[in-house]
């Protein structure tokens, strides 16, 4: 059974534009997070809109990704692709790692696992498949309407944990992150 307790570092990122139900999702997630007693130096986020401003906001401290930050500076737009590469690596590179995404809309069939960055026209989608090529597994709060992809073979599977498993729960269902926190 899949247990965010079974996790010690979070990565979260999401769409700059999120659903109300994802908003609500975010919350539900950071609440649990706070609830479990994890602790602003095992959460890492970005300088993104929606969740990830949900999620630095609650646990100042956290380990912050900013497009504006010195090592990215003078990259223009590419600036935020690298910004999310380095969350995403920091990430894959803590202990016990999870991470969790609220994207926006569908993702793009260009979107495959990689060890290497590749943008696939989201932002999100990019961050969970380089997240998975890692290793790390990835959850994933689905808009309303959106199914998650198919033919991803065996990252799709729903069952999965380590190394890479994928998990897609709709964010309209907020709730169940009080069952995923036991």
């Amino acid at each position: 059974m899949f247990s965010l307790s079974s996790f010690s570092s979070f990565g979260v990122g999401g769409s700059r534009r999120p659903s109300a139900c994802s908003s609500v999702a975010a919350s539900a997630f950071v609440a649990s997070l706070r609830r479990s007693g994890i602790v602003a130096a095992s959460v890492l986020t970005s300088c993104g809109a929606g969740a990830p401003s949900v999620v630095a906001a609650a646990f100042p401290g956290c380990q912050f990704f900013s497009a504006s930050a010195p090592a990215f500076c003078g990259l223009g737009r590419a600036a935020f692709a690298a910004r999310a590469a380095a969350l995403v690596r920091a990430l894959a590179a803590s202990p016990s790692p999870l991470w969790v995404c609220f994207p926006g809309g569908v993702c793009p069939a260009a979107a495959v696992p990689s060890r290497s960055w590749v943008s696939c026209g989201s932002g999100s989608w990019s961050e969970c498949a380089l997240a998975a090529g890692l290793g790390v597994p990835v959850l994933v709060f689905m808009p309303v309407g959106v199914v998650p992809p198919s033919g991803w073979g065996s990252w799709s599977s729903l069952g999965g944990f380590l190394g890479g498993g994928w998990w897609f729960l709709p964010a309209v269902q907020p709730s169940l992150f009080n069952n995923l926190m036991k």
